[in-house]
């Protein structure tokens, strides 16, 4: 859901390491214009540059490969209430369009109308390299991202894109989400003083910066992204493992067990709650992303969890008119059939959840999950096809309910 593109705890680690490290500002040369500058290990890098304590002006350097499609630098500790430049190649492929937006939560950053930029020359593209040089003249004093000078440190973000192709000039381009991210702090101190009015111009556009700080590259995970997490393996396991693992202690595991109905229900029970728990960690997740039912996987895993209480209620029928009459009725098949299908269904669509859209996994994630649920839905089919072709579901064992 993201994205599942990190270990919660690995991450959460890395990323409180990431923001403890010192923060950086370097300058060319003795006596050249004081830049506070930043690259991350994937060479997203942003440099700064204050006229004067008193200026409201700042220039900005933003570069990133083209490869990854666009580059973005943000003013701010998160997206939420940031103000991020986002830079791709424009319609010629040589040059740069430069948008800011709002960064407003997790979700595509709308375009930001009122910020006063103006493009200086160095910018383009070379060398794989693209290379945005720009003067802000209104980033200081705002309601998202404000840039505070008369601090030793300032939060940065950063995000590259997956690797889409772009070529447009268009601010408002739709983009995809981002493949990495994360946090950086600027000592911007360090970085006041210019008596020109372009102090990258001496850099040529394909020039790359090549300072890093540390763990500060690390991605880090925002309040949306651990809910999302929580979220996806909260399903995974339930669908996947726990559901079918519930219905295999009447239909496989019944002559094993002393009261297998009993162990069916209260395993079942627990599922649907957990179920529950996990609907409301995604709803909760949309509500931040401000993406309440835009997509199909939303509207089916809700039907699904409204689902498993016809279940229940099938359930009771069922065991009902078999206790009564000792054999299967139209009601056990409606049960076990609507139980298979929900099932099948919610492992599909957890796969729907994994991609690009939403948890935007990896390839490899997804090939796990697969790998997990191929196994699963075989085992069971196997074992189902073992005990029937030795008899052991023909009679009217503890096992056939």
């Amino acid at each position: 859901m993201v994205s599942l593109k990190w270990s919660l705890l690995g991450a959460l680690c890395a990323s409180a390491c990431a923001l403890a490290q010192s923060p950086t500002t370097q300058s060319s040369t003795p006596g050249a214009t004081p830049i506070a500058r930043y690259c991350s290990r994937s060479n997203v890098c942003g440099s700064i540059n204050i006229p004067s304590t008193t200026s409201k002006t700042t220039y900005f350097r933003i570069q990133g490969p083209v490869s990854a499609g666009w580059a973005a630098i943000g003013q701010g500790s998160g997206m939420q209430n940031s103000l991020i430049f986002i830079i791709y190649p424009d319609s010629t492929g040589r040059n740069v369009t430069v948008s800011p937006r709002y960064g407003q939560g997790h979700f595509e950053p709308p375009v930001a109308p009122d910020v006063n930029i103006q493009i200086l020359d160095g910018t383009g593209v070379s060398g794989g390299i693209m290379t945005a040089n720009f003067r802000c003249d209104n980033c200081h004093d705002r309601d998202y991202g404000k840039l505070d000078v008369t601090q030793n440190t300032q939060n940065f973000i950063w995000a590259e894109g997956p690797g889409e192709k772009i070529n447009s000039n268009s601010l408002d381009y739709s983009i995809s989400q981002h493949n990495a991210k994360g946090t950086f702090q600027l000592a911007l101190q360090g970085a006041i003083g210019n008596a020109g009015s372009n102090p990258f111009l001496a850099l040529a556009p394909g020039s790359q910066d090549t300072t890093t700080s540390g763990g500060s590259s690390v991605s880090i995970l925002t309040k949306a992204d651990k809910v999302l997490i929580a979220h996806g393996v909260i399903m995974a396991l339930t669908w996947v493992l726990l559901f079918p693992l519930g219905a295999a202690a009447i239909r496989l595991f019944g002559g094993m067990l002393p009261n297998p109905v009993l162990w069916h229900r209260s395993i079942q029970v627990f599922n649907t709650l957990l179920a529950i728990v996990g609907m409301a960690l995604g709803m909760y997740t949309s509500g931040i992303n401000r993406t309440h039912y835009t997509h199909f996987h939303q509207y089916l895993g809700t039907i699904l969890v409204g689902f498993l209480f016809i279940q229940a209620a099938l359930g009771m029928l069922h065991h009902a008119e078999y206790q009564r009459t000792g054999k299967r009725s139209v009601w056990s098949h409606m049960h076990i059939w609507t139980g298979r299908s929900v099932i099948f269904l919610a492992i599909i669509n957890g796969g729907i959840g994994l991609g690009p859209r939403l948890a935007n996994a990896s390839a490899g994630q997804i090939a796990a999950y697969s790998i997990v649920v191929v196994v699963v839905i075989g085992g069971y089919v196997g074992m189902y096809l073992l005990q029937r072709r030795n008899g052991q579901l023909g009679g009217r064992g503890r096992g056939r309910v």
